[in-house]
């Protein structure tokens, strides 16, 4: 296909336009395996199946954009539990991510199957070298961070994911061209280089721990799928150093100071290839007009605003589901047996306002979302056609966290004031009869519905700059509620892992599901063999 000539944009922009041009498409007319229309009962599965993942969606209350790599993850550790042989692996990971509603039927290329056969092989020969390396206990400890390496590489397979990294790569670019962070001259410039590119996964999308371990697998060991059994042995040797090495790398104050300072860009960008998924190779004639470059990038940008609230929609109710179901488990399994056991008797009141309160207080906090103000999108089209058309960008200034003992002055006086909130909310539930537990399932929830309704918000408001004016009002809440916002985060931060109804689904919920999914299938397929045989 012949593309338009693009003159006058900048050299970063002319190679962004050039490589998405090359980028191999995968037709989803390729063909697969062939398989036959289901029986009902495989559709009543399938149906059931993406139901369940929607309810798992909201109770594992991750990242829209990353609930697909986690389904990946999730089945791909369940289906070598039963097997260890790649074509069988692939084979149900492929149906169960179809029967989740993640791959539309029929759509998977044989390249495409080949590809992921070929990770689970080389993720199999990794896992065995690692285990050879270490003990059992530290295996276990290990086999996150495998998992997290084998769905980032699957989805990688499945899906067309090489825009979002070239994008990443663009944004990287342009902000090592405006970094200004003298006092991190000391760091080598691969490493710089390094946290410039995971400080792009964030500011752009949002990556969290797994997938930049992953991304910096990819930098460490590009050809690791292709490395033969002896490669791989010495592969597992080194994994438990690159585990060390990239704990290092994400928990560097470089990296995690870096990630806001490129918001505005990263906001840029995001329009940017909005404009070229939605032109296509006709975005070339577009950037040549630059009135009505400007004209097609308002366009787009009032498209975002529109997607964004709809998406904080979608992410506020998933949240309220995961903030009742675990408020209803608790208040009636945990507070009942624990009170009636030292009581006798129940505080039915507390045990309402602790079920109902919560999540009534997180569907008012994402309710009234409204898009950022014109002010804001004269800006954002500045920094994009300074951006494509090469002019100054304000420099990127990292500083390295400020110390001293004014600093440490207002931390102690912000750690009075969050001690100050938390005595006085549990005298007052102490007041209405609160039990010790009713207490602290209040408070900890509390921090929890603060912490989810102010990042849905912040999602929904996503393409807000930073710079602009903030309400008077707006500053006073967020600076009222930023202690038990604080609180929310470092629960979900830290007891990610022990999220009880996650652990619920997973072994006592999923496993047989997915056995009775199977058997339906199966069951199916006889009928459908059986049916052949009646017309042969």
């Amino acid at each position: 296909m012949t593309t338009v000539p693009v003159h006058n944009v900048s050299p970063t922009i002319a190679d962004l336009l050039k490589f998405l041009e090359q980028v191999p498409s995968e037709s989803n007319s390729q063909a697969g395996r062939e398989q036959h229309p289901p029986f009902f009962l495989s559709q009543v599965s399938d149906q059931a199946g993406v139901i369940y993942e929607k309810l798992r969606s909201a109770v594992d209350n991750k990242e829209e954009h990353f609930l697909r790599r986690h389904a990946i993850r999730r089945i791909a550790r369940r289906a070598m539990w039963f097997s260890e042989d790649p074509e069988s692996i692939t084979t149900l990971l492929l149906r169960e991510l179809y029967r989740c509603g993640y791959l539309p039927a029929n759509s998977v290329s044989r390249e495409a199957e080949d590809r992921v056969m070929k990770t689970v092989k080389g993720f199999l020969l990794l896992s065995a070298s690692v285990g050879a390396h270490v003990d059992m206990a530290e295996f276990l400890r290990l086999r996150s961070t495998l998992l997290d390496i084998v769905a980032g590489a699957i989805e990688d397979d499945l899906y067309h994911t090489y825009n979002e990294e070239v994008l990443v790569r663009t944004l990287a670019r342009v902000t090592a061209l405006s970094l200004d962070a003298p006092r991190y001259d000391g760091l080598s410039p691969d490493t710089k280089q390094t946290f410039i590119y995971l400080a792009a996964w964030r500011a752009l999308f949002g990556a969290d721990n797994a997938l930049l371990v992953y991304k910096l697998w990819l930098l460490r060991y590009p050809q690791w799928k292709e490395m033969s059994e002896g490669d791989k042995d010495g592969l597992g040797k080194a994994f438990v150093p690159f585990v060390t090495e990239s704990s290092v790398l994400l928990g560097h104050s470089f990296a995690k100071r870096l990630v806001p300072r490129m918001h505005n860009n990263a906001v840029a960008m995001t329009v940017i290839y909005d404009l070229v998924k939605r032109y296509g190779f006709g975005v070339g004639a577009t950037m040549n007009n630059r009135d009505e470059f400007r004209a097609r990038i308002r366009e787009v940008i009032m498209a975002i605003y529109r997607s964004d609230i709809a998406r904080a929609s979608r992410r506020a109710w998933r949240a309220v589901l995961y903030i009742f179901t675990t408020k209803v488990l608790l208040a009636l399994i945990t507070e009942s047996l624990f009170l009636s056991f030292w009581h006798g008797t129940l505080n039915y009141i507390a045990i309402g306002v602790n079920i109902i309160f919560h999540p009534l207080l997180l569907l008012l906090l994402t309710s009234w979302i409204v898009a950022p103000p014109k002010k804001n999108t004269e800006r954002l089209i500045t920094i994009i056609d300074t951006i494509v058309y090469g002019g100054e960008l304000p420099a990127t200034s990292v500083q390295p966290a400020s110390s001293g003992i004014m600093n440490d002055v207002a931390l102690a006086a912000y750690i009075v004031t969050l001690s100050a909130m938390l005595v006085n909310l549990a005298w007052w539930l102490d007041e209405f009869g609160f039990h010790v537990i009713d207490i602290v399932f209040f408070i900890a929830f509390l921090a929890l519905v603060l912490y989810f309704g102010f990042r849905v918000r912040h999602a929904a408001r996503r393409m807000e700059l930073q710079g602009g004016r903030e309400g008077f009002f707006q500053s006073l809440i967020e600076l009222a509620a930023l202690p038990f916002v604080s609180v929310g985060r470092w629960l979900v931060t830290k007891f990610e892992k022990l999220n009880i109804i996650a652990i619920f689904l997973d072994f006592f919920v999923e496993v047989p599901l997915k056995l009775i999914f199977h058997f339906f299938d199966s069951f199916s397929n006889v009928l459908h063999e059986k049916k052949e045989e009646m017309y042969s």
